[in-house]
């Protein structure tokens, strides 16, 4: 005997769905409730903390000091989000409402998405470069090369 069950959106760990009377006949002729314990399995980019989410996404040095526009993997599909000229490694964007879902709730109530930036650079190139930094004004200001 197979059912088809609905999920409801934005279910985490230890949720319990009850589908009554399609559990065990008891002595008496009765059946009992089905109980499913749902366990949500882990996403390869997308980190779930409660109704917010989370990710990483790697940036260039340049796109870190000039700043620009990136797209970003969203539950909803794709998202464009503005990099801050000077942004630093591990700083972090919100996207407002592209998180999960509240279950079970009428309200549309979704948590955010939080994207955290990293970059790095290559020692060999900063070397082999160190000339081409050197000369350019604004960084000599600002990071005192």
């Amino acid at each position: 005997m197979t059912y088809d069950l609905i999920i409801p959106k934005g279910v985490d760990n230890g949720r319990v769905l009850r589908v009554k009377k399609i559990g065990n006949q008891t002595k008496n002729k009765r059946f009992g409730d089905l109980v499913i314990k749902l366990k949500v399995m882990p996403h390869e980019f997308f980190k779930r903390q409660g109704k917010d989410i989370h990710t990483d996404r790697n940036i260039s040095i340049s796109q870190a000091v000039l700043g620009g526009t990136i797209e970003i993997s969203t539950l909803y599909g794709k998202k464009k989000i503005y990099i801050s000229p000077g942004t630093e490694s591990g700083s972090t964007n919100k996207i407002l409402g592209f998180g999960v879902e509240n279950a079970g709730s009428k309200e549309v109530n979704k948590g955010n998405h939080y994207i955290h930036l990293k970059f790095k650079y290559q020692k060999h190139l900063i070397k082999n470069r160190k000339w081409q930094w050197k000369n350019i004004p604004i960084l000599k200001t600002q990071f005192l090369l």
